[in-house]
């Protein structure tokens, strides 16, 4: 149960009056003659004063109606939000999640960034390969697994946080993506990690530092590269519903592997089935999860990917999260 700030307020108001006006249970112990205006008013059909048991049980009534009173708002105080610095409503504890959508809330607020719709966001270490991804539904303060391009990849800004040390790229204010479906992302058939052999490159351009060769040999199921992986995500085109795995290509074999695997080069390549209406995208990682070295500026990356070490740098989060 979530109540209003506004409904504590009006409940303690009445807390207030209630205990102000609360009456005084008249002490029982001492005898007090009534005086002559009490007389005259009882002689004259006025109201005569109450009795001690009407007293009594006029302030049992009132403190019990005060002590519900003041139950009632202790619960509804420890079930509601409380508020931030900023007005932002927020709950005393929170999960992971909404702690580090938070925490992106309040960067973005700095940053002129849009917390209205979907963001997507990449920061990425300079001259490294460490790098945390997310995609936040600001007006449901939820994260998504992807946010879908169906014509084109995203535009994006960049800029540059704690002194150059970190590189951040960002699309923000986007439309909402289509609602997830029912429909199941196709399995992987004859041909892995694609769906068949009729793929064909998406928004190509040529890669430099000798990192094409690697993807012409995936494509092609042939070739040895066992220092490397390659991390493939599968979606049905322009939807958000996605698959992640990791393939190794070694001894002409392609493979699907286990394993977590942090260190992403600066090489990646889209493809699109045109048959199966699939979108895949591919980056490469190094296999030893070693840390890497990465002259060129991390691209946007519209698949979520939290990389907590990454987050604690740049969203100032709690340790323990």
């Amino acid at each position: 149960m979530r109540c209003d700030t506004s409904v504590i307020v009006e409940i303690a108001l009445q807390y207030k009056k209630m205990t102000d006006d609360k009456p005084i249970a008249k002490d029982t112990t001492a005898t007090e003659e009534p005086d002559a205006d009490d007389a005259v008013e009882k002689s004259n059909g006025g109201s005569a004063p109450a009795t001690e048991t009407e007293e009594a049980a006029a302030a049992s009534g009132a403190t019990q109606s005060v002590d519900e009173l003041k139950k009632t708002l202790e619960n509804l105080s420890l079930q509601s939000p409380s508020l931030d610095e900023d007005g932002e409503k927020k709950t005393a504890v929170m999960s992971r999640d909404e702690t580090i959508i938070h925490a992106l809330r309040q960067l973005c607020k700095r940053r002129s960034i849009s917390v209205k719709r979907v963001l997507v966001i990449t920061f990425q270490t300079n001259r490294s390969t460490e790098f945390s991804s997310l995609v936040v539904d600001f007006d449901h303060n939820r994260f998504l697994d992807v946010y879908p391009q169906k014509d084109k990849p995203l535009d994006y800004k960049e800029f540059t946080m704690n002194d150059g040390a970190v590189n951040v790229a960002y699309a923000d204010d986007l439309p909402h993506p289509p609602a997830s479906t029912d429909k199941p992302v196709p399995t992987v058939c004859d041909s892995p990690p694609f769906c068949c052999k009729s793929i064909e490159k998406y928004m190509d351009r040529f890669l430099r530092d000798g990192n094409e060769s690697f993807f012409t040999a995936l494509v092609a199921g042939r070739g040895h590269f066992p220092n490397h992986v390659f991390q493939v995500k599968r979606q049905i085109d322009g939807l958000p519903q996605l698959v992640i795995e990791y393939y190794k290509l070694e001894d002409n074999t392609c493979t699907k592997v286990n394993g977590t695997y942090t260190n992403k080069l600066h090489a990646f390549k889209n493809y699109k089935c045109r048959t199966h209406n699939l979108f895949f995208g591919v980056d490469l990682f190094d296999a030893k999860n070693a840390r890497g070295h990465n002259y060129h500026h991390m691209r946007l990356n519209p698949f979520l990917n939290i990389h907590l070490p990454m987050l604690r740098q740049v969203l100032d989060l709690p340790v323990k999260i």
